[in-house]
């Protein structure tokens, strides 16, 4: 018995390097980038094509308070830095919200042009903040409206949209 356990444990042991050393999705192709913007953005694209899956999240209905930067969603603050009077507009129609992004201060809004495949879908991402966390994390959104084209402003597109994705990436270091 003991002869056996020996060679199964060997067996392990050498197999083990192998798994490691799989890299699962053999089609994926390994890019050199001439920044780290253009990682990021790689793998933004990747995020969305691998992890991507449409859920209608709910509005926030209760009353959101607006000072400047701070909304205040029933007791829980979030402050928005360094974003356009449209993307405001985001947090101000309860679209997104402390309960559901899990932080309290969000920069560097922007949207993701180059991941959009339809006038009626825009994505976008965002730096997250959260207590007690040094480093920001990387968050991914998508706001669907059913009834934008191509002419459709992001004033008006926000306006009657709805949160289809919301997705937390990767922590800053």
């Amino acid at each position: 018995m003991t002869k056996f356990v020996t060679i199964l444990i060997l067996f392990l042991l050498f197999k083990m390097p192998l798994f490691a050393q799989d890299k699962g999705d053999s089609t994926e192709t390994i890019t050199e980038f001439k920044n780290q913007g253009e990682q990021e953005n790689y793998w933004a694209i990747q995020l969305f094509k691998k992890e991507y899956k449409e859920h209608y999240f709910l509005v926030f209905k209760d009353r959101i308070l607006i000072s400047g930067d701070a909304f205040v969603f029933t007791g829980d603050s979030l402050f928005v830095n360094n974003s356009s009077a449209e993307m405001k507009a985001v947090f101000s129609n309860g679209l997104l919200y402390p309960a559901l992004i899990g932080g309290n201060r969000i920069t560097d809004i922007e949207e993701l042009k180059f991941v959009e495949k339809s006038e009626k879908r825009r994505r976008f991402r965002f730096l997250l903040y959260q207590k007690w966390l040094s480093n920001p994390t990387v968050c991914f959104f998508e706001l669907t409206n059913m009834n934008a084209t191509q002419a459709t402003d992001l004033s008006e597109f926000i306006r009657g949209a709805t949160l289809t994705f919301f997705k937390r990436g990767w922590i800053m270091i």
